[in-house]
């Protein structure tokens, strides 16, 4: 029992005596860390550069206070025209970060981690002063990351909640409920996965007029490849949005609208050898703006076949421009953005993409409708391009197919601000006499193809004068023309 209690102290002996070294090799080790991810995150945005950086490591703790300055060359490169159609441009966007860092291998007496890193933006007293109207002695943000010994880390982020703070200067006011989240990352930033939710926010004014969202929530995954270029998928969603006109606000911008349901999802991800395919995917579950109704509205489109490293080229130049103004030379033989990015779209092509609509869909009270199908270019080559009539020179090679799928419910409700019911079952019979369409059960349906520069209909060459209505019967030959008795 002695010899273990002995043992017991002497360890503790021996880590008291050693924490000190261990502390400082730790806040060594951080300094170089720190270092390392700003030089990622500074070669993915460029357009961000360091204006000041002080580093200051002690034994235990170290502080870093670094400013920033963004998109310097990109406002100095608007024309002064624009400029001042604008309002005033900021000459330049600056901002401070502090971090506080205390340094392992049991920061602040917590869990093992290498370090624990408190940041902060520096604010000016009036700027404090505001914020404080709202969050009071609170921090507006607090963002603390633990480091890991492997390379990597977590952040955590947290915004606490406040209502009535005042905005504009009609009494409209502002409330928010707060926010946390929550972002894990990997040695030299080479991957990250992120998740947070708001509980909500509305801001209102005294007449009554109100905006509000609810349950708000959003998460990502990536993974670094091409050198540059983030591979992943990110989603939002909000459970409400709603959006009241004032008391006695009759004009004819003043819409009610509700949205339900909304969600956003995006995914770019290889899909063979250097070839990426990207998804995206835009739904809502009901949408009310005045007295119309919508629900189950899904827009879901995927482009395949992306070329990988010519991605990540159209990439580098978007940053270059952003770094270096909007009329820089960003390619080789001073080529312009316009230029650069004209021939990565055309490198793009000659791989073959495909666009893929997987579902764009809507429904009423009345019916709903739904089209799917996919489009491609055949035999594409630069040079067709090169004449006069640009992008419409590609109209031979398109290969589009699409299926559309329509409620004549809904499309008797369309009527009603035309022709009428009565003139749209004229047109639909002429469609389907001339095998345009297929009508069953209620629906109207036909598979649409546009191929050699030929539309056609359920494999009918469309001709616009087959279904266009007969000619006003001529008088006959032996009818005299009325008299003119306007002058009698």
């Amino acid at each position: 029992m002695k010899k273990g209690l002995v043992a017991s102290l002497a360890i503790v002996v021996v880590l008291a005596a050693s924490y000190p070294g261990l502390a400082w090799y730790c806040g060594r080790t951080v300094e170089t860390r720190i270092g390392s991810y700003q030089k990622r995150a500074l070669i993915l945005a460029p357009y961000v550069t360091v204006v000041d950086h002080k580093y200051e490591r002690g034994i235990y703790r170290s502080t870093e206070l670094t400013t920033y300055e963004a998109f310097h060359a990109l406002l100095a490169s608007v024309p002064a025209a624009q400029a001042a159609s604008a309002g005033t441009l900021p000459v330049s966007l600056k901002f401070t970060i502090r971090s506080q860092i205390v340094h392992g291998p049991f920061p602040a007496f917590g869990a093992p981690a290498l370090a624990r890193i408190e940041t902060e933006f520096v604010m000016s007293d009036s700027v404090k002063q505001e914020l404080a109207k709202a969050f009071g002695d609170r921090k507006p943000m607090e963002i603390v990351t633990l480091l890991d010994f492997g390379g990597g880390g977590v952040t955590h982020v947290t915004s606490p909640a406040f209502a009535g703070f005042p905005i504009g200067n009609k009494g409209e006011t502002l409330s928010w409920k707060g926010l946390t989240a929550t972002s894990s990352f990997g040695p030299d930033l080479l991957w990250s996965k992120g998740r947070g939710e708001a509980p909500g926010m509305e801001a209102k004014s005294p007449t009554g007029e109100s905006v509000t969202f609810d349950q708000i929530s959003f998460e990502s995954n990536a993974e670094l490849a091409f050198e540059d270029l983030y591979l992943g998928d990110v989603a939002a969603k909000i459970k409400t949005i709603r959006v009241v006109p004032g008391a006695g606000d009759a004009t004819p911008a003043a819409k009610s609208m509700s949205m339900d349901g909304f969600e956003y999802s995006a995914k770019l991800a290889r899909a063979k050898d250097d070839f990426l395919d990207g998804h995206a995917n835009f739904a809502i579950g009901a949408m009310d703006v005045e007295a119309t109704k919508l629900h189950d509205l899904h827009y879901e489109v995927t482009i395949k076949h992306l070329h990988g490293e010519t991605v990540a080229s159209i990439g580098r130049v978007v940053r270059k421009a952003l770094a270096e103004g909007l009329t820089t030379a960003v390619g080789e033989n001073g080529a312009t953005i316009d230029q650069e990015i004209k021939r990565l779209c055309i490198e793009l092509l000659k791989h073959d993409p495909e666009l893929v609509i997987d579902r764009i869909s809507f429904a009423m009270p009345e019916g709903d409708a739904k089209m799917k199908g996919s489009a491609h270019l055949v035999g594409f080559e630069p040079a067709d391009l090169e004449g006069s009539g640009g992008a419409m020179a590609l109209a031979p090679k398109i290969d589009a197919r699409f299926d559309i799928d329509l409620a004549e419910g809904l499309l008797q409700k369309f009527a009603e601000k035309g022709g009428g019911p009565a003139q749209l079952e004229q047109q639909l019979e002429a469609f389907e006499a001339q095998g345009y369409v297929t009508r069953s059960d209620g629906r109207v349906t036909t598979h649409v193809e546009f191929r050699l520069g030929a539309l056609t209909f359920n494999g009918k060459a469309f001709s616009p004068q087959a279904v266009a209505p007969p000619p006003a019967a001529a008088p006959p030959a032996n009818t005299k023309p009325a008299r003119d008795t306007t002058h009698t």
